[in-house]
């Protein structure tokens, strides 16, 4: 994801923009969930292991982002809730997506 990240932002494509609708979408849910607009239990009933696994997906690419554009807060909210996520369906941090 990181590398395909990469070489849509440096070729200035429209593809880059369409890419970061994805987590652009989750981190609008995030923020949604911090202000109490969305209830957290709605989200963990609707999208639980899919923000997690997102996430998992998307960690490499958005710190390269952070790095790239200089702004360390780029999709810290999504990132907050995959970590609140993880740890109320109990998985490991470094999740992937497997299901035991």
């Amino acid at each position: 994801m990181r590398d395909a990240l990469k070489q849509l932002r440096e070729q200035k494509s429209e593809d880059y923009w369409w890419l970061l609708t994805e987590p652009s979408y989750l981190e609008d849910i995030a923020v949604s969930v911090n202000h109490d607009i969305l209830d957290f239990g709605i989200v963990k009933d609707s999208l639980g292991y899919i923000v997690c696994y997102r996430w998992h997906r998307w960690e490499l690419a958005v710190l390269y982002l952070r790095d790239a554009r200089g702004e360390p807060s780029c999709y810290e909210h999504f990132e907050a809730l995959a970590a609140r996520m993880r740890q109320e369906l109990g998985l490991p941090d470094d999740w992937g997506g497997e299901k035991d």
